[in-house]
């Protein structure tokens, strides 16, 4: 191949590391739509307004959906935890959620693309615990498309894409105590999360990732001619 593309710095050295040539492998990111211009109504969060936290995604043990309701279990103060996603109640993994499931946890089920982003919109901080690497985490650039703030690992991928203490938080892995504090701390000061929101950064949109991927065309087909 003339030209290697990965969507983030992460991948690309993964790449690299495992022997794609360095020269060739280029940065172009993922696009996404553009969110609905319907504004929503939560953000900042009000007075006394319970802290609403949600996730979207699989429902799977590398997801790290336990340590985010193993942490929630252990805040004070109003606190909701939504997640949307297929939970399999017969499942072992699926029946150790709702074990580790309180009262202020909310099972949506699966959400169609609209119920999504209004979803987003309605949520104070969007969460990602991953405990396994990311390639690029469209949820985390679908959530500062809306001005949300993102809790999220510190591994691959979401390393890259949340400046931590600036649009979110990056928390180690599988360390329920660190997610924990991080949700009180965000419970306990309001104006954390309209600090971090502030500064989200829009995502690339699928129109413009099409036009980086033309130009990277046009330099290949130029390359070649010469």
């Amino acid at each position: 191949a003339t030209a290697l593309l990965a969507p983030c710095p992460f991948v690309r050295s993964w790449y690299v590391d495992h022997g794609a040539p360095a020269a060739r492998t280029t940065v172009v990111p993922l696009g996404i739509d553009e969110p609905p211009s319907t504004q929503g109504t939560s953000f900042p969060r009000a007075a006394g307004q319970p802290l609403r936290v949600l996730y979207v995604g699989g429902l799977a043990w590398q997801k790290g959906l336990h340590v985010l309701l193993e942490a929630a279990k252990g805040v004070t103060g109003p606190l909701e935890v939504q997640i949307a996603g297929d939970l399999d109640p017969e499942s072992e993994y699926g029946a150790q959620l709702l074990d580790l499931a309180d009262e202020r946890v909310n099972f949506l089920g699966r959400l169609d693309r609209a119920a999504v982003w209004s979803a987003m919109r309605e949520a104070h901080v969007i969460v990602v615990p991953s405990l396994w690497y990311e390639t690029y985490s469209l949820l985390t650039h679908e959530a500062f498309a809306v001005g949300r703030p993102v809790f999220a690992s510190n591994l691959g991928a979401l390393a890259d894409a949340v400046n931590d203490d600036v649009d979110g938080l990056l928390l180690p892995p599988g360390d329920v105590a660190a997610w924990r504090d991080a949700l009180q701390r965000a419970v306990n000061e309001p104006d954390l999360l309209l600090r971090l929101g502030a500064a989200t950064r829009d995502p690339a949109t699928i129109e413009q990732v099409a036009g980086l991927t033309l130009e990277l065309y046009g330099e290949l087909e130029a390359y070649a001619r010469a």
